[in-house]
């Protein structure tokens, strides 16, 4: 949307999204599009602690840390829509990238034994290569270019992986991420593509903090009695409840939807690690949502080899 300037002064962002800058508060330039990214700070979170409680590999851990870092920096960005907090947003999310990508291919090796030295070398390369080619170019066709690359490779290779597996719980992981997550991309696309006509049916919406009454007499418009299809429209648009107004923020949805698919795709990982290693680590549903634990360990911490059996 158009630039307002709040509390961080005028945007200098290369995009601004669809939704109104400081349209609830003066301190959040996109309030909706930066509260949205909880979904891609508190579930990681508990993963971390899920991951120290069951004893987990600390890739996993690092892979759940990393998903904090892209959400702590699209908080950043929207919250001020400075190019500064920009690349703390879009930096992170190749880094993230590319450590699930290096974490998909070693499950892919895990049983030719074979070593990923010269992988690991090229994803740092290919990251810092992106980074430098961003800062002396920043066109933000580039990010979604290298990010939408990396993200097909990833889906491939989750399929590859996948296919041989026959555990309902990993195909439900599976399905899960993918669904969220195509969802997600349909409606950043819709917000971007679709802005204009999605901001005039915001607008017609009351606003959440406040419902005003349409004030609107028959005497006040053309036709008199015979308005009532205006009539019933205006009242209708009136008597909507105001939480309607930020579900039309996609924008929002795309944070929450591919936040959460990208959490399910760690705990994807992670199951399909421990069933090649015939080891048990069951899905269940948690205090926060999905996760994965081994039943059979009690644990205290991350303590490595200290571990009681049940």
């Amino acid at each position: 949307m158009a630039p307002v300037q709040g509390f961080w002064g005028q945007p200098t962002s290369t995009l601004d999204w669809c939704e109104s800058n400081y349209d609830v508060n003066s301190y959040i330039a996109e309030f909706w599009n930066t509260l949205s990214n909880l979904s891609m700070i508190v579930p990681p979170l508990y993963g971390i602690y899920e991951s120290c409680r069951n004893q987990f590999e600390v890739r996993f851990t690092v892979c759940f840390a990393l998903l904090i870092v892209v959400g702590c920096g699209s908080w950043a960005f929207h919250m001020t829509l400075l190019y500064e907090m920009q690349l703390t947003d879009e930096l992170p999310m190749i880094f993230c990238s590319c450590f699930l990508l290096y974490c998909l291919a070693d499950i892919q090796h895990m049983q030719t034994q074979s070593h990923l030295n010269w992988l690991s070398v090229s994803l740092v390369i290919y990251s810092l290569i992106f980074t430098l080619s961003y800062l002396l170019y920043p066109n933000p066709l580039l990010h979604q270019a290298i990010y939408g690359l990396t993200t097909i490779i990833i889906t491939a290779l989750d399929v590859r992986l996948v296919r041989t597996q026959t555990d309902r719980q990993l195909w439900r992981l599976f399905y899960g991420g993918m669904v969220c997550y195509s969802t997600a991309f349909l409606l950043w696309n819709v917000d971007n593509h679709m802005c204009l006509p999605i901001s005039r049916l915001r607008a017609s919406l009351p606003p959440l903090l406040s419902s005003p009454a349409i004030a609107v007499r028959y005497s006040d418009l053309p036709g008199g009695d015979q308005c009532c299809p205006v009539l019933f429209h205006s009242r209708l648009r009136a008597s909507l409840p105001p939480l309607l107004r930020p579900l039309t923020q996609l924008h929002a949805w795309w944070h929450l939807l591919a936040g959460y698919a990208s959490y399910m795709h760690i705990l994807f990982c992670m199951k399909i690690w421990y069933n090649l290693r015939q080891q048990k680590a069951h899905l269940t549903l948690g205090k926060l949502g999905l996760t994965i634990r081994r039943p059979e360990v009690a644990t205290n911490g991350c303590k490595n080899g200290h571990h009681k059996t049940r």
